[in-house]
């Protein structure tokens, strides 16, 4: 049992550290420039996004069936905005809700979070709450 409980700790590390070393030039660094084809490719989770009012980054997500949960960090929750501009262009199709947490950066707890509801059919709903 401690054997198989060994070489799941080690395949769990190997998949996460993959990460960076497939893209290394993106491992915490400014994303390039231009369209993003996909937010929920491995190295779109990588690299931090610009934007005029400060920069994000996609910490995690989850998709089931229509529908799409994604955990972000931004300089301010006031970027929820955009980065949920930026989702719904290029997953809009795909997905027919989208729950989007923009958590503050910040070392201090509790930090600030914005989550955003958007669904085809309405306009988005706003949150503020603190974690």
């Amino acid at each position: 049992m401690r054997g198989l409980f060994a070489f799941v700790i080690a395949v769990v590390f190997t998949a996460c550290a993959a990460r960076e070393v497939d893209y290394p030039e993106f491992a915490g660094r400014d994303c390039p420039g231009g369209r993003v084809e996909n937010f929920m490719a491995a190295r779109a989770q990588l690299c931090w996004y610009r934007a005029p009012q400060g920069r994000w980054r996609i910490l995690n997500h989850e998709f089931h069936y229509d529908s799409l949960v994604m955990d972000t960090e931004a300089t301010t929750v006031d970027m929820a905005v955009e980065i949920t501009r930026r989702l719904v262009e290029v997953h809009n199709e795909r997905f027919s809700e989208m729950l989007i947490y923009v958590e503050q950066e910040s070392a201090s707890r509790p930090k600030p979070v914005r989550r955003v509801l958007w669904t085809r059919t309405s306009k988005p709903e706003y949150l503020d709450f603190t974690r």
